[in-house]
């Protein structure tokens, strides 16, 4: 089973990506579905999963930037390929957005090798997620850990 300190910390996000694995599962009209803390019902997801399907989503992780006058810069080394839809992280540089992240939030810490796919909600190919990440102040990132 996976820990719940490993999920997004966002419950609405967690379920949110969980939901096109169940799209078609519904309870019966006359079924009682128990009213439990949002943590549970994530767990008991996970623990009717199989190992494969908890492991490609245990790989994904959130994290949250904020832009501000005083630092602006994600200080990360990045790539991408021509038809690719994601970045690659290279580095993480000392100093920026992303360094700042990793000191506070040591369990969802972003490394070299990790790859952007979703940033504010917008995925698809490697140019909307560069102009995201460069043109908002609020970042809501989301990431697939190096397997």
């Amino acid at each position: 089973a996976l820990p719940i300190s490993s999920l997004p910390t966002d419950p609405a996000a967690t379920m949110a990506s969980l939901a096109p694995m169940f799209c078609c599962a519904s309870a019966g009209e006359n079924d009682e579905v128990p009213e439990i803390a949002e943590q549970e019902r994530v767990a008991a997801v996970f623990s009717a999963m199989d190992e494969h399907e908890v492991e490609l989503f245990a790989d994904e992780y959130f994290i949250e930037l904020q832009k501000t006058e005083a630092l602006s810069t994600l200080g990360v080394e990045l790539k991408a390929e021509q038809e690719s839809e994601e970045i690659l992280i290279m580095a993480v540089e000392d100093g920026g957005l992303v360094a700042n992240w990793n000191s506070s939030h040591t369990t969802s810490a972003v490394q070299a090798g990790d790859s952007i796919i979703q940033v504010n909600g917008k995925k698809g190919n490697f140019v909307s997620l560069w102009d995201e990440l460069a043109r908002s102040e609020t970042l809501k990132v989301k990431l697939r850990r190096a397997s």
